[in-house]
This record gives structure tokens, sequence and C-alpha cells, in this order.
């Protein structure tokens, strides 16, 4: 049975050649730049694993006069999906160019929260390491022949 990926990422032009790379390893990729139509693609839709970008524009009922940190969108977008959704058994894989340790610490402490072990890969990333990760993370066999 094919694995669906949800991968959510504001700026699709960047990571086309991750998603080309994952469907050609036999993986079926919706690429969603939208966090308001992530969102409802997760409540509509099963997937078996989330490649989630940090750094996207924030949310519709996040806009208003204040400014708001880019980072926020992503990481509150991680914690719906765990929380608010429910979605506590699908990996996520955080593919970003957040490397600051005070973002990705409440990340971490969710994850754990869940029993899930985060993993982060840092952008630019080569498609045969978004392969490799999400192979291992979904436990597929293949993940030596592919890459």
């Amino acid at each position: 049975m094919t694995k669906k990926i949800l991968f959510i990422d504001d700026e699709p032009e960047f990571v086309r050649p991750q998603v080309i790379a994952l469907e050609d390893a036999g993986y079926k990729v919706t690429l969603e730049p939208d966090p308001d139509k992530a969102v409802a693609l997760l409540q509509e839709q099963d997937f078996d694993l989330i490649v989630l970008d940090l750094i996207m524009p924030p949310r519709r009922e996040e806009r208003g006069d204040q400014e708001l940190d880019f980072a926020e969108t992503g990481v509150k977008l991680h914690q719906e999906i765990r929380d608010e959704l429910g979605l506590v058994d699908i990996p996520i894989i955080f593919l970003t160019v957040v490397r600051d340790q005070e973002i990705r610490h409440p990340i971490r402490r969710l994850e754990r929260k869940y029993g899930h072990k985060p993993r982060f890969l840092t952008k630019p990333a080569r498609s045969s390491d978004v392969v490799a990760e999400v192979q291992r993370t979904l436990g597929d066999p293949q993940s030596a022949e592919l890459l």
C-alpha cells in the first residue's frame, strides 16, 4: 500500500525536488503551501507522515495589526496538529531553516510527550536526505536500495 505524505511548505518551488524524489521513491505526496488548507486536509484525509516547514506567513486567524514572527506559524501549526486535531500518531519531519534552539525546544518537548523522536532536517536539504529520513521514520526497508 502506498504511503501518503502531506508536505506543508509555503515555498513549493524550493521543495519541489524533494517532493519529486519522494514520489519517485513510491510515496503519494500532497504538497500544500497554505497552512489553513493543510489543516483542512488533515481533517479530511489520512496521512502516514507530515513534512512541515516552520517559517510560514501567519494563518488567516493570526493576521492582524500585530507583527508576527513567521516561525510562530509553524510552531503553532505543529501544536494544533498534535493537541487540537489529536493527530498524535502521525510522525512529523521538520524541514526548515530554523536552527534556533529556543524555537526547537518546545517542538522537541511536544514530540516527546507523544512518544516521537523529534526529527529536523535543515534547509536546503538534499532530496536523497529527505527520502532517507522519510524511509527511516516510516520504517521502510527499501531505503538502502533507492539511494
